[in-house]
Formats: structure tokens, sequence, C-alpha cells
């Protein structure tokens, strides 16, 4: 006989309650098997039982409870090989809704039910998630009588807590998984879809588009066989491809009036599904002797205008759920197929009607990409410190017009915004909508607004528009003379920075998510700085997707080239990388190559005053910076400027005022930061007032000023022409 299981009980610590490292190993697994397993594991060796049933139950499996068994320890096979028999036994405990604990069910009313117990001790209780919901039960047993005592029921009690998180947690963890799985499956559905697009696109025959249909539906769905039938007379013939492939034994022809999947796709115009092998021998038993090897079986019609020209037929060698999105997959497919095999019709029977289509579509296309190019900024604003190249280029698919766009903005702030972005989809839409976000973004910008609040504002636009389409942005805030760099990204790939050095890396920003995603969606701000001799590359997509390789490849190289041409000019820059992605590039591409120059050489001078006694510090500064630069003949403006800029800092943000001068081309910059966020503006002082003036001082001397925000303050600035 066992030792007495209360003398023997492991995972203890000295306080009687349940170790912690018995809790880790419930939670170190995440699968639901596994979690059971667990479970039963940890109840056996706490409470001194002898085996542990762990009962899971799911009640979203088909709307009713079906329920999964896990054992741990020597369980009986009397409850291992019966479920109803554990069932019974759980019954009290689950009627009760609590813990049951029995010293011994033979002697318990409660048991009378339960006919030969394998067990004498008895331990169970019901087990639920965190919203209260019944997840199943667990059950402990021992064949001695009087085994469980109060300490193994408080085990039990906490084990049982932890495991109705666990089995959430692995819930979450498998609808995860699902959700995972079938964003996957979407997206290579929709590879698959613009793939067969792509290659019927080019099909000038029916032969041609089997060609091309049975090419990529072979690759990416592992069918058995791929047919197309076409109606001749009273059979339904499939059409052979231009270049002859060797076919799994399958019928060539279907009669019309026999019982067939084709026929009844062609007759009803919906599809028809087998999933498994029972299904088609029950439904179509002439066609399972036709197709011995086939699991599964999908007959979709080809619909033009209303009318079936044929049907399109894949079998695969094994039962397949074919479920709805998949389905719909093939009926798009089959649409395009449909078009495919209209135009070849067209081109053979009607070669004139099919020139002068073609003349119109050219025509149509050549207005479009005219539409685009006027949607994108005509010149590029000339900057002292930044050299700019820029590049745009349609797909290399067809695609005369896209969603791309780049822009260049000069704000009041005397800051400069390059945008990069890229709207869904290749159509006269996807570039009207472009047309929208950059100029509504461009006006943002210019208006002084900052980037992320642009970014909300442009959101709120695309929104608005509900035309089921997203795109994704990139604005990159520069101050000329600072460097400082503020990075906004709504779902876009990273912007480049190339050092002086010419060490290439991406830059590390955080993201938001694509336009026209959420109503409520915020993007932050990344804060960098770029050094005099720095290089800023945005660019969209199509720069690095292609079809032979992944984004860590494709990044990579791109890298790798923008590093080896850090000593060429950006032109010739852009040149390069826009000639070397288009050897690749399906999509349309849009390139944005800034050379950042520092404030261009010229000298700049900087002062921290603290106290109103030393503005005439700050002025003295100021006076022989002037005058090293000769530029003595707008030294009073500049001097009164300083002076009322550093006061009013000093006076009305109540701390130190940091002042930084700065020779341009044409003007002298002078900009004062302080701690206050709070904005100056100007106001009416009556006639004798001494004081409150200087904003209004600020206007009348200088040809541009403004504001900045930071993190600890603001930046007051103005510029004198010089």
């Amino acid at each position: 006989m066992d030792q007495h299981p209360r003398h023997r009980r492991a995972g203890r610590s000295p306080g009687g309650e349940p170790t912690t490292h018995l809790a880790e190993v419930i939670y170190a697994d995440l699968e639901l098997q596994g979690v059971l397993r667990r479970v039963a594991e940890a109840g056996v060796q706490l409470s001194g039982a002898r085996f542990a049933v762990l009962r899971h139950v799911d009640p979203e499996v088909d709307g009713h409870g079906a329920s999964l068994d896990v054992t741990a320890g020597r369980a009986p096979a009397a409850l291992t090989n019966d479920p109803d028999a554990v069932a019974a036994l759980l019954s009290p405990a689950l009627g009760a809704g609590t813990l049951v604990r029995s010293a011994d069910v033979t002697a318990d009313s409660r048991f009378d039910a339960v006919a030969d117990p394998p067990l004498r001790s008895y331990l169970a209780g019901p087990v639920r998630g965190r919203d209260g919901e019944l997840a199943g039960a667990l059950l402990l047993g021992h064949p001695d009588p009087d085994v469980f005592d109060d300490a193994a029921e408080a085990d039990v009690a906490a084990i049982m807590a932890h495991a109705s998180v666990a089995l959430d947690n692995a819930r979450l963890f498998a609808a995860e998984k699902q959700a995972r799985r079938r964003a996957e499956q979407g997206a290579d559905r929709l590879a698959l879809l613009q793939e067969v697009t792509s290659w019927l696109a080019d099909a000038r025959t029916t032969a041609d588009a089997m060609d091309a249909l049975r090419d990529s539906l072979r690759r990416r769905t592992h069918a058995l066989r791929i047919a197309l039938f076409e109606p001749d007379g009273e059979e339904f013939v499939a059409v052979r491809g231009a270049t002859p492939l060797p076919e799994p034994s399958g019928p060539r022809t279907v009669a019309r009036d026999v019982a067939s999947p084709v026929a009844d796709a062609f007759r009803t115009q919906h599809p028809v599904r087998m999933t498994d092998r029972a299904s088609i021998e029950s439904a179509y038993p002439q066609i399972a002797a036709q197709l011995p090897q086939a699991g599964s079986l999908l007959c979709v019609p080809l619909l033009v205008r209303g009318a079936s020209l044929g049907v399109l037929a894949v079998a695969w060698d094994r039962p397949r759920a074919l479920e709805t999105p998949e389905v719909s997959m093939f009926v798009a497919v089959a649409g395009q197929l449909a078009s495919a095999m209209e135009r070849a019709r067209l081109d053979e029977a009607q070669v004139r009607s099919q020139a002068q289509l073609r003349a119109h579509v050219a025509a149509v296309t050549d207005s479009s990409l005219t539409l685009q190019r006027s949607l994108l900024p005509q010149e590029l604003p000339e900057l002292d410190t930044v050299e700019l190249a820029v590049r745009y280029r349609p797909g290399a698919a067809g695609a005369a017009v896209g969603g791309d766009w780049y822009d260049v903005i000069s704000s009041p702030q005397g800051t400069v915004t390059f945008v990069i972005g890229d709207v869904q989809g290749h159509s006269i839409s996807a570039a009207a909508v472009m047309g929208q976000l950059r100029m509504a973004l461009h006006a943002y910008i210019a208006e002084g607004h900052d980037p992320d609040v642009a970014m909300a504002q442009v959101n709120q636009l695309m929104l608005s528009l509900r035309t089921n389409l997203l795109a994704t942005c990139c604005l990159a805030t520069l101050s000329p003379c600072t460097g400082e760099l503020l990075v906004v990204r709504a779902g876009h790939p990273l912007p480049i920075v190339v050092d002086p050095s010419g060490d290439a890396a991406e830059l590390d920003c955080e993201g938001g998510l694509p336009l026209g995603t959420a109503e409520d969606a915020t993007w932050p701000v990344t804060r960098s700085t770029l050094r005099p001799g720095s290089r800023l590359l945005l660019y969209t997509d199509g720069l690095v997707e292609r079809r032979d390789a992944g984004l860590d490849v494709t990044v990579g190289e791109l890298l790798a080239s923008v590093q080896g041409l850090h000593r060429q000019d950006p032109e010739t820059t852009a040149d390069a990388v826009v000639q070397a992605a288009r050897t690749h590039a399906d999509d349309d591409l849009a390139l944005l190559v800034c050379d950042y120059q520092g404030h261009g050489g010229r000298d700049r001078v900087a002062v921290v005053v603290e106290r109103r006694d030393e503005v005439a510090t700050a002025r003295s500064v100021a006076a022989e910076a002037l005058h090293r630069w000769g530029l003595e003949k707008v030294e009073d403006a500049v001097l009164l400027l300083v002076s009322e800029m550093v006061t009013n800092a000093l006076v009305h943000a109540r701390s130190a005022a940091s002042l930084v001068l700065w020779q341009l081309s044409d003007a002298v910059r002078i900009e004062v930061t302080d701690d206050s966020p709070h904005e100056p503006r100007p106001r009416l002082a009556p006639a004798e007032a001494t004081g409150g003036r200087g904003m209004l001082l600020i206007e009348a001397l200088s040809s541009r000023w403004g504001t900045m925000e930071r993190r600890d303050g603001k930046t007051v600035w103005a510029q004198v022409p010089a």
C-alpha cells in the first residue's frame, strides 16, 4: 500500500501553501492539451492523489459542450475508456458548483448512482474561466479512503484558480493562432488573385489563359487537377493549354445530361463544392469513378454579364474544408478567367474593334497618367540647407496610375517637412484619393500644424471619403538651423539615414496605423537629429517589394546600395537606386533623397541669459557677431529684437532664455528658447503703458517669425533680411 499521501505530498512550502514553481509550471504552456496535462499533473503532485482526470468543456464547438479528458497519474481503465463513468463521478461536484470532498464514496449517498466506483477518496470541483463560465472539471481520486485533508483541498482550490487563468490564456492563444492563420490565408489568397490577374492580363487565347491559371493555382493551392470546361454541343470539353502538360487521369469530356458538378455549376451559376471523398461518391458516383484520387472537388462557373462561358474545376487528393473565403477567391479567379476568355474571343473575332478598344484604353491611360502627374508637386522649394532629388515611377506590371506621392513643404516656423505616401491600389480612384490627401496635408503643414496633428486631420479626411482604401504615410519635419528631425509614421516603411561617414541604417522611429483605419488613431512623434553632411531617404514600398525576396533581404540591399553611393550627389543617387529597383519592381514607387548641409557652414553664436541685467550681455554678443559677419546694416533691428525677445522670455516665461543667432544666406535668424509652453501673442497696449509692445515690434522688424513647440518649452524665432 502507498505511504499515506498526507505525509508524502510534494511541492509545498514550509508555510503550507503550494510552491510558486507549480503555478509557473501550469502557465508554462499555451497549447490547450499541454495546459490540461500540466494542471492534472499538478493536482496529483499537490494533493497526493493516485490519479487525476481533467475534463475540458468547449461550449463554442458546434454550439454544444464538446469535451476533452486528460489524465495524470495511474488512472484506472474504467475511467480512461469510459467518458460516461467520468461524467457520473463529476456529477456531484458539478451539481454543487464547488469543490466536493468525500473520504469514501462507497459510504457516501451522493454517489449511489455510480456503479463500482474505481476510487474511494474523492476530491473534485468545477473549473471556471475568469468570466465565470464553466470551462471544465477536475477529478482527483485514490483507491484508499480518507486520503484528502483540508490542506489538499486548499491546494486543489489554488490549482483550479490557476487553471481557470491558464485555460483562458490557452483559449486566447488558440484564438490568436486561428486569427493569424486566417490572416495568412487571406494574404495568400490575395497574392494568388493578384498573380492570376497579372498573368491573365497578358493571355491572348483561351489556351494561354489556361496555362497561366494552371501554373498559379497548382503552385499556390497544390491542386491535383485543374480543368477548364467549355460547352460544346451536348458536352463540356476540357480546354487544353498552349503548353501540353501531363494531367492526372480524369474526364476530358462531361455529358451535359449526366449529373455532374460541372453541369450543376454551369446550370445554377453557383459554385459546387465537395469537401471529402464520401460527398463526391454520394452526389456524383460517375465522376468519382473517373477521378479515383480526388479527395475534394470545387467547380466554379465562369460568368460574364450574367451568362456562363464555362466551368473551372479544381480537384485535390485529400479532403479540403473549402470555406467561404477560399471559395470566394476561386469565384474571383473564375471571373478573371472569364474576362480573359472573352478578351481572347474578341481578339480572334473582332480584330478591328479590339484595336480601337486598345487605342481608347491607351488614351484613357494617358489621361490618367497626366491626371496623376498634375496631382504631384510641379516643382520643389529651393532650400539653403538641403539638397533634394525626387523620383516617381509607375508600376512595371502595366499600371499607369497609382497612389504614391511625395511633397516638400515649408512652414511658417522655418521648418521643412518631407512627405512620402502611398494610397492602396492602382487606379484613377487611388490617384484621386492621393491628390486629395497630398493637398490637404500640404495645407495643414503650411499652416504650421505639428506633423502628428496634421496626420490625424488627414486621417479624418481619409475616413470621410469612404473609399474603403487605406494609405500609408511618413512625415519628417526638419529644423534646418539645428538639424532637429521630427518623424511621424503611419504604417509606412522606415526612413533611411546615411551619416556623414557613409554608414546607412533605418531610423528607429515608432509608427501608427495606416490612414483610414481608425477614427481615434494617434501617431507618436520620434525626435532625432541630423548632423551636417547626413542624408535622409524616404521611399514607398514599391522600391523594396519583390516576388523573389523578403523585405529583410531587399531593405538590406537598399542600405548597402545607398551606403556605397554616399559620396554621390542626390540626383545620381536617386537614379542609381531607382534603376536597381526597376529590374524587380512590379509596384509604382516614389523616392525622396535629402542631403542636409547643416547651416551651410555659416556661423552661429549662442548665449544663455538668466537675469534681466544680463540682457545687455546678449546684445553685446549679438553685435560682435554681426560685425564679424559684416552685417552692420541690420544691427539696429537685430539688437532691438534680441532685447525684446530675451526680455519677453525672462518676464513672461519666468525662466532662463537661451539665445541663438544664425547667419543664413539671406537673413539673420534669432531664436530664443524658454521653459514655458505658452505661445506669445501680440496685444494692443495702452498709449501710456511702458511695455506690452514686444510682439508688435517683432512683427514690424522681422520678415518672418513664429514659435516651435519643444518637449520642455518653446522656441520663438524671427528672421531679419540681410
